[in-house]
């Protein structure tokens, strides 16, 4: 059923232009048994031009029906689509081979602060010491301040906004970095809420020491919407 309703939607504005250079021609058809049946002279064909009339009437119902449940399907697929979107993460573009692609991990477990295999997993709020952001459009709750990263590295928080159009995380060294210092992670283009934003290996980052995460929230023409930092601790 979703692959038909995706079918039509796509194949919606050829349907519409089809619709209406159809009620031209019904349209003119109208216009000829209208003089017909003025013209006519015997009962006979006054009957005959008054039941081409019903039909076409019956024709320009068809194409409103067709037109209508048109219309309501791309709505309902765009909905779909949306909705779906913005429930599961997608894979990111990167800079090069060394930084990973945002994604959901199957993997994670939220009950522990680091699973097996070195991963920073989010754990409850009240008990993390949380970066305060201004705004709720980008807010990190995992890493917390001054935790030490070390291996696969999960980033959890929010990145949510009407005009957004991707979010990037990126880090640099030290505690308060200008922004030419920054290095991309990665960069997603939907919309997360208290979810998994991405992930990244502390290993390539470099030497160990202080370090600020970063989660930018940006517009179309990749300007800034939200930021939210956490400084942090690389070990290697």
């Amino acid at each position: 059923m979703t692959l038909i309703f995706d079918y039509i939607a796509d194949l919606a504005p050829w349907i519409y232009v089809l619709c209406g250079l159809s009620a031209l021609v019904y349209l003119y058809r109208v216009r000829r048994i209208r003089t017909e049946r003025l013209q006519a002279i015997f009962a006979l064909e006054r009957e005959r031009a008054a039941r081409a009339t019903a039909g076409v009437v019956t024709s320009v119902v068809g194409l409103l029906v067709v037109m209508g449940l048109t219309y309501f399907i791309s709505k309902v697929d765009q909905a779909v689509k949306e909705e779906a979107g913005s429930e599961t993460p997608v894979e990111a573009r990167t800079e090069s081979g060394s930084a990973p692609a945002l994604g959901a991990d199957p993997g994670l477990n939220p009950a522990d602060e680091t699973t097996g295999t070195g991963q920073v997993a989010i754990q409850p709020e009240d008990l993390r010491n949380v970066p305060f952001c201004e705004d709720e459009s980008a807010l990190l709750s995992s890493p917390a301040v001054d935790d030490e990263l070390v291996g696969t590295v999960a980033v959890q928080g929010t990145a949510a906004h009407d005009d957004l159009d991707s979010y990037v995380i990126d880090i640099a060294p030290g505690s308060d970095p200008a922004d030419q210092d920054f290095t991309l992670l990665g960069q997603a283009y939907n919309n997360v809420r208290k979810g998994l934003l991405g992930e990244f290996d502390a290993s390539t980052i470099g030497l160990s020491g202080p370090y600020t995460l970063r989660l930018s929230v940006l517009d179309a023409n990749d300007a800034p919407l939200a930021t939210c930092s956490v400084n942090v601790r690389i070990v290697n």
